[in-house]
């Protein structure tokens, strides 16, 4: 439980707004860029992360055999990064 928790406040935040950042400086549109893209879109996608991954974290440590857990994991993250990709492309 302890381990969901620090997940979800710690590392999504980070992993959400190192997301918004790498993408917006990418499409060149530089700091200023990345901080309107953040207050836009960045409570949004945090909140999607947070009903999202807690729910996938419980079932992988609950349900799913440990020999199974990296393909179940890594087939989530696909998922999440359509899901990711769909966020910024509602401009």
């Amino acid at each position: 439980a302890i381990r969901l928790g620090l997940d979800a406040l710690v590392f999504s935040p980070v992993a959400v707004c190192g997301y918004f950042t790498w993408r917006t400086l990418l499409e060149g549109k530089g700091p200023e860029g990345v901080l309107a893209k953040l207050q836009l879109k960045g409570q949004s996608a945090l909140i999607a992360s947070w009903s999202f991954w807690p729910v996938a974290n419980i079932v992988n440590f609950g349900f799913v055999p440990l020999e199974c857990r990296v393909l179940y994991n890594n087939a989530l993250s696909l998922l999440w990064t359509g899901i990711s990709h769909g966020i910024p492309s509602t401009d």
